[in-house]
């Protein structure tokens, strides 16, 4: 059985002894195209994070960001393939973050007002708008998770959508 090559961003390869990357390239596909949606547009934009949590150094410039949560074996539907690991295709959970700017407590211990916070809580809906938009219509995507608001922390706020893909198995041995 024929693993079937998705329509979305060619994978990168750096090398043919290397293996295909469909997730980095999806993600990475994505995070250019959310950039795009968002407004104001975000100037730190972190395409494919290193590790689970995303830092979030540059709030106030609007930072965006994609990572892998998870990559899980799909077996098919009676459990085990032909194939030699006994995977039919990789099931990858992604997320996408926007972080930016809210208002907080001030120096003088006097709290946000009502306008500053409604503002934050509006322009939250609107990235959370935007960047749906960009996932579900993305031709990678296969289910959409959640959307989730991220605790306020230091003067930051924002959420996460998280969604997946399915990525073919690689064959072992020739390219």
């Amino acid at each position: 059985m024929a693993t079937e090559i998705p329509a979305w961003p060619a994978p990168i390869q750096h090398s043919l002894e290397e293996a295909l990357d469909y997730i980095g390239s999806a993600l990475w596909d994505m995070v250019d195209k959310a950039k795009a949606a968002l407004v104001p547009t975000p100037t730190r934009v972190v395409h494919v994070n290193p590790g689970r949590q995303v830092p979030w150094d540059e709030c106030c410039v609007g930072q965006l960001a994609g990572r892998v949560l998870t990559v899980t074996p799909f077996t098919g539907p009676r459990g085990s393939s032909a194939l030699a690991c006994g995977v039919t295709e990789w099931i990858v959970t992604l997320g996408i973050s926007i972080i930016r700017c809210v208002a907080t407590v001030n120096d003088n211990g006097v709290a946000p007002t009502t306008k500053e916070m409604d503002a934050d809580g509006l322009q939250m809906t609107r990235d959370l708008a935007n960047l749906q938009r960009v996932i579900q219509c993305h031709p990678a995507v296969r289910t959409l998770g959640a959307w989730n608001p991220q605790g306020n922390q230091g003067g930051c706020g924002g959420g996460e959508w998280t969604f997946q893909i399915r990525v073919p198995v690689c064959p072992c041995g020739d390219h």
